[in-house]
């Protein structure tokens, strides 16, 4: 089904100039260049064999036009290669509960998120810690992605003190929930504001990506 997904033309349809396609597992510079890729051949045929009249659910956040329209390109593309696909719009409190009953979760989840610091943890140990239940990780697992391999990976990272041991030690576990497809990523998206001429300054209010840090905004150009 990875093999379905254009991310070029997909990430052009939909962000355009405010995206570049992925290249890794990991949110841009948590990793060294190279390390946790995540990269696939496009080959709808390998699809074209398989769908059989198959059907699929896509989730998406419901307040959310740009995941709709990211969910509604993937069930285009999807289509194309002969799998039926359906949306499924969801609320923050259904996302949540997706973990608790994965049988009759969406088939696939999309949304764009970000992590608390440019530390590898923030990310992996969110979104693909498989053992949700033990309360160190998977909070944001919501389809089960991850193995207990690559759990053990990000412990592994979190209490090294050699870089070298903590950039395998992610880079590694990326690898595995790759190879898994267990999580895919389309776009490193831009956050975007719209201001009036004649401001410079402009950064994030960290650690919260998408909120302007608004004192050290000024007047004057850049």
């Amino acid at each position: 089904m990875r093999a379905a997904i254009d991310r070029p033309t997909l990430v052009e349809q939909v962000w355009g100039d405010y995206a570049t396609e992925s290249t890794q597992m990991y949110p841009v510079e948590n990793v060294p260049e190279g390390q946790a890729a995540d990269d696939w051949d496009y080959d709808p045929s390998l699809m074209e064999g398989l769908a059989g009249g198959q059907a699929v659910e896509i989730g998406f956040p419901n307040d959310s036009p740009t995941a709709q329209l990211a969910a509604e390109t993937l069930q285009t593309q999807f289509g194309e290669a002969g799998l039926d696909a359906t949306l499924v719009p969801l609320t923050s409190a259904e996302t949540y509960d997706l973990a608790s009953d994965i049988p009759g979760a969406p088939h696939l989840y999309v949304e764009s998120s970000y992590p608390d610091s440019t530390h590898p943890d923030t990310w992996a140990r969110l979104f693909w810690y498989s053992d949700i239940a033990s309360g160190a990780g998977g909070f944001l697992n919501y389809l089960g992605a991850g193995t207990p391999e690559s759990d053990e990976l990000l412990n592994t990272g979190l209490g090294a003190t050699e870089q070298s041991v903590v950039d395998d030690s992610y880079g590694e576990s990326g690898d595995l929930v790759h190879d898994q497809v267990g999580y895919i990523t389309l776009a490193d998206v831009d956050d975007t504001f719209l201001v009036r001429d004649g401001l410079s300054g402009f950064g994030h209010w960290l650690p919260t990506p998408l909120t302007l840090q608004l004192k050290s905004i000024e007047e004057g150009d850049a």
